[in-house]
This record gives structure tokens, C-alpha cells and sequence, in this order.
């Protein structure tokens, strides 16, 4: 007859049940009990080994599942520090990136070089009109198509595209 694995909740009973010096241990005999592994066959000596053996095999199996915890916990942080690395590394190409980005100049502080390129920022009320122009050295010039009177801010072209 092949014997049932207890829960850990009927081993911890059993355990408490059997390994007591009192009267308890008497009710593993009594049929009111109903101890997981007593039966009828068997005596109280060898029930008490095959709880010790069940708690044994119990705790091995804990043991096995912890170092199977420990090692996904493991691997969890070396996954977490390649993650680490690799933002970092983003996070400074990303400052790099932004750090060539021309940032838009007022024209309060600073007029650009007559008769070069820039973008402008051309303020209408609440509406924004980002064009090419150039400053002429009086107003901003849309390439001849006509002045531009409201520009509140300019900028640099940034560099043209790398062929390949």
C-alpha cells in the first residue's frame, strides 16, 4: 500500500500531536484523532518514524525550493543591473543629444549674423509660426517672400543630415 504525502498542515499537527509527553500523545490511538498517519497496523514507535521521515522530507523539499528561490533572485539581480547599466548609459547619450540641441535665442538678447539662415519663432497672439529666414539687419526675411515683423525668438539651423 503505497502511503500519501502529508500536508504540511497534517505534519505540523502530527508532529505536535505525537511529539508531546502528555496525554495527547495517547489520542493518536483514539479514533476521535484521526492522525494522518496512524492506522490500525501499525504501532505507535513506527508512526513516530514515519512522521520523523515525512518532516525530514518535508524540510529537504523547502531547502530545495529556497535555493530554487535564491537563484531566480539572483539572476533577478544581475538582470536589474545590466537594466541599471544600460539606463545610465541612455540616460547619458540622451543628455549628450540634448546638449547639441540649439536652444531658442530672443531677439532682445541676441540678433543672429546678417544674411544667414536661421529658424524663427513668429508670434501671432496665442498662435506660433515656426519658419526659415534670415535677418537682414532690419527684419527677418522669408527668402524674399516677405518680411516678417513679429519674430519674438530665433535659433541655428542645426547641421544638415550625414550621407552615407
Amino acid at each position: 500500500m503505497e502511503e500519501r504525502k502529508l500536508t504540511n498542515a497534517e505534519l505540523i499537527k502530527a508532529l505536535r500531536w505525537c511529539g508531546s509527553e502528555d496525554e495527547r500523545h495517547e489520542m493518536c490511538v483514539d479514533e476521535s484523532y484521526s492522525c494522518p498517519l496512524w492506522n490500525e497496523d501499525r504501532m505507535t514507535d513506527y508512526c513516530k518514524a514515519d512522521l520523523m521521515l515525512a518532516a525530514a522530507d518535508a524540510l529537504e523539499a523547502q531547502q530545495v525550493d529556497l535555493r530554487k528561490a535564491n537563484e531566480i533572485i539572483a539572476e533577478g539581480i544581475k538582470v536589474s543591473r545590466k537594466s541599471r547599466a544600460a539606463l545610465e548609459i541612455a540616460q547619458k547619450r540622451i543628455a549628450e543629444l540634448e546638449a547639441q540641441l540649439p536652444e531658442w535665442i530672443s531677439v532682445y538678447d541676441l540678433l543672429p549674423e546678417r544674411s544667414k539662415d536661421v529658424i524663427v519663432a513668429n508670434s501671432r497672439g496665442k498662435q506660433w509660426d515656426i519658419d526659415k529666414a534670415w535677418f537682414n539687419g532690419e527684419y527677418f526675411d522669408r527668402c524674399g517672400k516677405r518680411p516678417l515683423f513679429h519674430v519674438t525668438h530665433w535659433m541655428p539651423l542645426p547641421n544638415a543630415p550625414k550621407g552615407e
